[in-house]
């Protein structure tokens, strides 16, 4: 059964209690007694927290802080309640290698719940796990109260089924039951799956096979293509050997030929280089730069003559008329700045010595006359005409010299280019001979691309043959024999021809290739392994279902017997409750349990025809009739005697006697024929203080308690 002993409560600011109680349940039943209000019921809670319980309805709370003592007038508000529970370690059971074992669960104000087993803390799955050990998890029954014991009277037939069920601790079936049905739902969803799987898998497994038989088909024609190659190749690469001796053959003159026309070239081209250096010296460039020049001056020269030969025939006019028509002083001012600027512009232009000294002299007679015509208001035409003269005479001399420089250098440019055409005689035959040359060298450099071109395409044709080798290496396992023997175009289109042919025979053929095969091995192998899966996973669900049936029967074997045990204690307890009379539980045939009662001296067709008294005591027979049939570790019983009268009052005390020999029993209670029962009793009480207190009363004292508090 497991842990058989309940040893104490200890209770401290859980709700009303805020002094630190202890309850000794070291008697075989133990009474709490007290007034209402004076919080016995939060002891039977406190014990439901302890054990788990997560409802705060079921606590009477509305949030986690109202389970801690909140304060009185005497006492300070709690920060936190802790209730433990505190166990004989009497069974191997439990794992723990404890004398006693202590349950505990305290709460903080902020709402954290902490548990702890031996002042270890734990979780609360472990709690759970360790309570199952020892009978304490599960139990509908563990504690009863007053509604309790009606309840199960009006529950529907289905539902008493499973209370009984429950109470028989059949519920574990119901649980692997569920369980295996889980798994059979689970397996039902990875078999179909698996099935999915195949047949998605399976057109392209079929498909795999078919490259596969094509690659066997094509086994004969890669070892006809192998030979070919082995073939081939060799062949192939001696003809290339020869093809390269035969263009290096042919490259070796070419390329002497062509470095001994360099070397004339480069001698005749330097020699002609430096006869055009001789012939355009700077002497020629000289004397036509300084013709153009004077050629220059000369017009520059001729062009003021002619201004001034206007201006004396101007004044000349002038002077015919009479003496009062005198030039204007503003345009005679007029005039000489504009042959100050043209006379300047010769002095910029000039590069002989004289000219220039001629030219300085003209300006500083236009510049002594221009003084004279601006300090005088008018001057005598005669006197102007005659200066001009001088100028134009002056410029004529300017003239004349210019003329004769000019012709000096034409004759020595004459003379200069007689020279050079004498030396260009020379040059064309240099030309001449450079441009044979030339020429050799362009039809030699012609031959050489011919045969540059045959080494390009002997270039690709390597590179075709290192392409065939590498295409070759799926084929030949070895390595290439070499040859050095000649093979003509003919042979060698033969050959390849033959090769396409043989590849394209694989390509129809599906080729080979290794992914394809590793991918069908790959594929195949899924598809076994699925395969093995399917069977495994319809093995399990056969397994599953076996297992379903015997829990299925061991649950109807177990019912069946739990239910005649019960039916017997019930027949004993309702006799005794009655008097007389029977009671018996039965299947309906919806699988329900229903309640078949038969009173002394009185017929009753329902359940419903029952007095108020005559429920509560159906009740409790068929409640105590469950609990001796699968007695738990102990039981609390919250007021359930509180409908009954002296006489049945009597009886109920006689059945919690019987009861204790099986289980422990902690009962609250007003009834004097319970507490008498009790070998200890406890009351709770609240007075001015605003909290519980305990008042503990062993057997010996308790007759006389008893006495006065059921008066």
């Amino acid at each position: 059964m497991g842990l058989t002993r309940l040893e104490r409560l200890e209770i401290s600011g859980f709700k009303s209690f805020a002094k630190k109680v202890v309850f000794d349940f070291s008697s075989p039943i133990v009474a709490i007694v007290g007034p209402n209000g004076s919080g016995k019921s939060n002891v039977v809670e406190a014990v439901k927290w302890v054990l788990g319980e997560q409802s705060l309805k079921e606590l009477r709370s509305k949030n986690s802080s109202d389970l801690i003592f909140s304060g009185s007038a005497s006492e300070r508000a709690f920060s936190s309640a802790k209730v433990s529970l505190i166990f004989e370690n009497l069974s191997p059971e439990s794992g723990l290698d404890f004398e006693k074992i202590a349950f505990s669960r305290q709460i903080w104000k902020d709402g954290l719940s902490e548990y702890f087993i031996n002042d270890s803390s734990v979780r609360l799955k472990d709690i759970i796990e360790f309570l199952a050990k020892i009978g304490l998890s599960g139990k509908k029954y563990l504690i009863i109260n007053q509604g309790e014991t009606d309840r199960i009277l009006t529950l529907s037939a289905i539902e008493r089924r499973e209370a009984i069920e429950d109470a028989l601790g059949l519920k574990i079936y119901h649980l692997k039951l569920k369980e295996a049905s889980q798994k059979i739902e689970k397996t039902e969803e990875n078999i179909s799956r698996t099935q999915i799987l195949r047949q998605e898998i399976k057109p392209h497994l079929n498909f795999l096979e078919k490259q596969v038989k094509k690659f066997e088909k094509a086994a004969k024609l890669r070892e006809e293509i192998k030979n070919l190659y082995g073939v081939y190749l060799a062949k192939e690469d001696g003809c290339l050997k020869t093809k390269l001796k035969e263009i290096s053959r042919k490259k070796e003159p070419i390329e002497r030929e062509l470095n001994e026309l360099k070397i004339k070239s480069e001698s005749l081209s330097g020699e002609f280089s430096n006869k055009i250096l001789d012939k355009e010296n700077e002497k020629t460039k000289l004397l036509e730069n300084r013709l153009d020049d004077l050629r220059q001056q000369r017009l520059t020269v001729e062009r003021s003559l002619g201004k001034l030969e206007g201006f004396i025939e101007l004044e000349k006019n002038k002077e015919a008329r009479s003496e009062e028509e005198l030039v204007a002083k503003e345009e005679v001012g007029i005039f000489l700045g504009e042959l100050e600027t043209f006379i300047s512009s010769i002095l910029e232009e000039s590069a002989i010595d004289r000219v220039y000294e001629l030219a300085n002299e003209t300006m500083s007679v236009i510049h002594s006359f221009s003084e004279r015509m601006r300090s005088a208001n008018s001057s005598i035409a005669g006197a102007k005409i005659d200066e001009l003269i001088a100028k134009k005479e002056k410029l004529g001399e300017v003239s004349a010299k210019i003329v004769s420089e000019e012709n000096k250098i034409k004759a020595e440019l004459e003379n200069a280019k007689s020279e050079e055409r004498r030396e260009s005689g020379e040059l064309r035959n240099l030309e001449k001979e450079i441009f044979e040359i030339k020429n050799a060298e362009a039809n030699l450099k012609d031959e050489m691309n011919l045969i540059k071109l045959e080494e390009e395409k002997l270039k690709f044709e390597e590179e075709d043959y290192i392409r065939e080798k590498e295409s070759a290496k799926s084929f030949l396992s070895g390595e290439i024999i070499k040859s050095d023997n000649f093979i003509d175009e003919n042979e060698r289109r033969q050959l390849r021809k033959d090769l396409e042919r043989l590849k394209i025979k694989i390509e129809d053929g599906a080729g080979y290739d290794e992914s394809v095969l590793k991918e069908y091995e790959d594929v195949s192998s899924r598809d076994k392994f699925l395969e093995k899966e399917l069977a495994d996973l319809e093995q399990a669900r056969g397994a599953l279902n076996k297992v379903m049936d015997e829990l299925k029967e061991k649950l109807n074997l177990d019912f069946k017997s739990g239910l005649s045990k019960i039916n017997n204690e019930l027949e004993n307890l309702f006799s005794l409750m009655f008097e007389g009379g029977k009671a018996r539980l039965y299947l309906t045939d919806e699988g329900g349990i229903d309640i078949l009662i038969s009173l002394p001296r009185k017929k009753i067709k329902s359940l419903e025809m029952l007095s108020g008294g005559e429920r509560s005591l159906v009740s409790i027979a068929l409640i105590f009739a469950l609990i001796e049939t699968n007695p738990p570790p102990f039981l609390i019983l919250d007021e359930t005697d509180a409908a009954l009268d002296e006489a049945n009052s009597l009886r109920y005390a006689k059945i919690l006697d019987s009861l204790s020999k099986r289980t422990q029993l902690v009962t609250i209670t007003h009834n004097r024929q319970t507490m008498n029962q009790a070998g200890s009793l406890y009351g709770v009480t609240m007075d001015k203080s605003g909290y519980s207190r305990i008042l503990s009363l062993k057997f010996e004292s308790s007759s006389e308690f008893i006495k006065e508090y059921a008066q």
